[in-house]
Order: C-alpha cells, then sequence, then structure tokens
C-alpha cells in the first residue's frame, strides 16, 4: 500500500512487514517498520479495508516484535 510519501509492504507471518519513506528514500533501501508504527499502523488500516472483512483485526510485524492495531501498544 503505498501514499504520496510512504509504501508498506505486508509480509507473510514469521517476515516482519515493511515501511519506507519515499520522498527521503526513494529506492526503499531503509526499512523504517520499528521507527513510523504509526505510519504502518494507518497504511495497514487502509490495506486492510481493501482486502479484507470488515472488523478482521490486523497486525503490523516489525523487525523488533508485532505491533497490535487494537491495543495501540507497542509489545
Amino acid at each position: 500500500m503505498r501514499d504520496q510519501t510512504w509504501s508498506y509492504i505486508q509480509r507473510p507471518e514469521g517476515e516482519p512487514d515493511e515501511l519506507y519513506n519515499l520522498a527521503e528514500d526513494t529506492r526503499e533501501c531503509t526499512n523504517l517498520i520499528d521507527q513510523c508504527p504509526e505510519e504502518a499502523h494507518r497504511l495497514a488500516r487502509a490495506f486492510g479495508s481493501y482486502f479484507r472483512p470488515s472488523g478482521v483485526q490486523v497486525a503490523v510485524k516489525g523487525i523488533q516484535g508485532k505491533y497490535e492495531l487494537a491495543s495501540g501498544s507497542v509489545e
């Protein structure tokens, strides 16, 4: 999922998701999933609204661990 600034890539279970700042990293070299989880959550919700039934929770998987959308906290 992309917008004008961010690119979010949701990976299979067991692999960290990816988040890139396209304005600063056009070649998508630096994964910012752990530094900017709020942007990953925002894009994950947008992604989910296109491809998942309503009410299904989506977890953002960072390099350091999982981020749960329901609680909004980093575990």
